[in-house]
């Protein structure tokens, strides 16, 4: 790590409490290098020299149970978002001496996404990496609920998508 890269740390906590695809050892520098990109890409890097995302995989039942407890709908899905600042704290400028800024966490389910990766006809990789900027954008404020949000926020995920599932190709994927 360099001197200003040392202002500029993405701190990224790691659990998988599931039998995985992933290699563990090299997820997390991935995934804090997938937030950088994402920070920088949506206007927000030079606004957070500092911040810390979690991320959890669990299987389908531990996620469909969350899905129910907090957005009452008895499913398994891909990925749920759980942000802990608010959009006035996203916005605001942090220099690196503020603490880092929380973003949230995210929640997986490699389950459902090599399910739906294998009826897409594309790699675990690059669903993991679409649900990945997702996750991320709605911990950064984006949503999906009007119409123009919508569209906005598929813009940002087609032209971030690409850039995060180049660098989490690097991930050793466990082939099932």
């Amino acid at each position: 790590m360099t001197d200003t890269d040392s202002h500029r740390a993405v701190e990224v906590s790691w659990e998988a409490d599931c039998s995985g695809l992933l290699n563990d050892e090299t997820v997390p520098d991935a995934l804090g290098e997938a937030l950088r990109i994402v920070l920088e890409e949506t206007g927000l890097g030079d606004n957070w020299p500092r911040c810390e995302l979690g991320v959890t995989l669990t299987d389908d039942e531990g996620i469909r149970r969350l899905n129910r407890d907090h957005r009452e709908i008895d499913s398994a899905t891909d990925t749920l978002s759980f942000p802990v600042s608010e959009p006035d704290e996203i916005a605001g400028i942090r220099t690196e001496y503020d603490p880092p800024l929380a973003l949230g966490d995210l929640v997986l389910s490699p389950e459902t996404i090599e399910r739906q990766a294998k009826e897409r006809g594309m790699g675990f990789i690059e669903r993991f990496g679409e649900c990945l900027v997702h996750g991320i954008l709605h911990l950064l404020g984006w949503g999906h609920e009007e119409e123009d949000d919508r569209e906005a926020m598929e813009m940002m995920e087609d032209r971030l998508a690409p850039k995060v599932i180049n660098i989490l190709s690097r991930i050793d994927v466990e082939e099932n």
